[in-house]
C-alpha cells in the first residue's frame, strides 16, 4: 500500500467531536514526529519526505494518544500536553517556545516590577538561545547552499548537536539556575504568573533540554504550530464544522493540502491534474496510479514545484 493512500485512510478515521490534531513527519529526521493540538497520529516511523496529518478525535484524553501512537518508540516533539505521558516507549522532546510564552506573559502582566524584571531576564536568555540555534542552522545550510537537493544528514545533525553544546548549553544552564533561584525567592509568591512559568520550566526541564542531547530534535516545534494556526484560523472563520462527517472530510482535505505545501508543490495545479488523471478510474485499487502522484517523487517535484512552500 502506498504511503499516500495510507495517509488518506488513517486521516479519515471518524469520531464524535471536532477537536483536531496536526502531526508532521519530517523525512530527514528518522523516527521523530512533531505533533500539536487541536492533536493524533499515524503508525509511521519514518516518512519518505514531509507528511502532515490533520485528524478529528473526541477529546484530549491520553487514551487517544496511546491508541494512535501504539507501536511508535521514537521521539515525540510537542508541547507539555500531559496526555502523551500515557504513551509507553517514547521519548518526549518539548517546545521551548511554549516555555518562553509563559515568561512573556509574566513579563507583560505581573503586578510587581521585580517579577517583571526576573521574567524579562529569563526570556532574554531564551531568545539568545534561539538566535544561537538559528545561527548554527544557517551555518550548516550555507555550507550546502549550492546543492539544490540537499537534506539534513546524520553528519549534519551530529554537527548541530556539537555546536549546540559549545554555544548554547552554558546559557541554557543559566536559565535553569535562574528558575531555581526564582522558585526559592520569597518575592515570587505562589501561583503568580512568574511562578507558573518557573514551575513549567523546572517540571519539564528534561523534555525542554532534549535538543542538547540529539541534534535531530528542534529547539521548538513552531513548524507544526504554524500549520495548525492556519487550520484553526480558517476553521473559526468558517464557523467550525457542523457535523462529524464534515469534520472528518475537513481533516482529509487539510491533510492533502498541507502535505503538498510541506513538499513545496503548487497545490492547485497538482490537484487539478490528479483529479483529471483519476477521473472515471478506481484509484483506490490502482496503487501504481496513486504512487505516480506521491508528492515527494522526483517527477512530481519537478512538475509542480511552487515558488514558496512551508518547508
Amino acid at each position: 500500500m502506498s504511503t499516500l493512500k495510507s495517509v488518506f485512510i488513517k486521516s479519515g478515521k471518524s469520531h464524535v467531536s471536532f477537536v483536531f490534531e496536526v502531526i508532521a513527519l519530517w523525512g530527514e529526521r528518522k523516527n521523530i514526529i512533531e505533533i500539536s493540538h487541536s492533536g493524533r497520529n499515524l503508525r509511521i516511523k519514518e516518512a519518505p519526505q514531509q507528511i502532515c496529518v490533520v485528524v478529528p478525535h473526541p477529546g484530549r484524553s491520553g487514551i487517544f494518544a496511546k491508541e494512535d501512537l501504539e507501536g511508535f518508540n521514537g521521539t515525540l516533539c510537542s508541547g507539555a500536553y500531559a496526555g502523551y505521558n500515557a504513551v509507553e516507549g517514547i521519548t518526549r522532546a518539548l517546545c521551548n517556545n511554549h516555555s518562553r510564552r509563559k515568561f512573556y506573559y509574566a513579563f507583560r502582566f505581573s503586578f510587581t516590577k521585580y517579577q517583571r524584571t526576573l521574567a524579562k531576564n529569563i526570556m532574554d536568555k531564551l531568545d539568545k538561545c534561539q538566535k544561537l540555534e538559528s545561527g548554527i542552522c544557517d551555518e550548516i545550510k550555507q555550507r550546502h547552499a549550492d546543492d539544490q537537493k540537499w537534506h539534513w544528514t546524520d553528519e549534519d545533525f551530529a554537527e548541530r548537536k556539537k555546536k549546540r553544546i559549545e554555544r548554547i548549553a552554558a546559557t541554557y544552564d543559566e536559565i535553569k539556575t535562574d528558575c531555581i533561584e526564582a522558585k526559592n525567592d520569597p518575592l515570587v509568591y505562589k501561583n503568580c504568573l512568574l511562578m507558573r512559568a518557573v514551575d513549567y520550566f523546572l517540571n519539564n526541564k528534561e523534555g525542554l533540554g532534549m535538543f542538547l542531547k540529539d541534534g535531530r530534535i528542534p529547539f521548538h516545534n513552531m513548524r507544526v504550530e504554524q500549520i495548525i494556526k492556519q487550520f484553526a484560523t480558517r476553521r473559526r472563520s468558517s464557523l467550525f464544522n457542523g457535523s462529524l462527517e464534515g469534520a472528518r472530510k475537513d481533516g482529509i482535505n487539510m491533510t492533502v493540502i498541507y502535505t503538498l505545501e510541506l513538499n513545496g508543490l503548487d497545490v492547485e495545479r497538482y490537484l487539478c491534474d490528479y483529479f483529471e488523471a483519476t477521473r472515471g478510474k478506481d484509484a483506490e485499487n490502482n496503487p501504481e496510479l496513486v504512487k505516480s502522484f506521491l508528492p515527494w517523487s522526483p517527477e512530481i517535484q519537478g512538475k509542480y514545484k511552487a515558488k514558496e512552500s512551508l518547508r
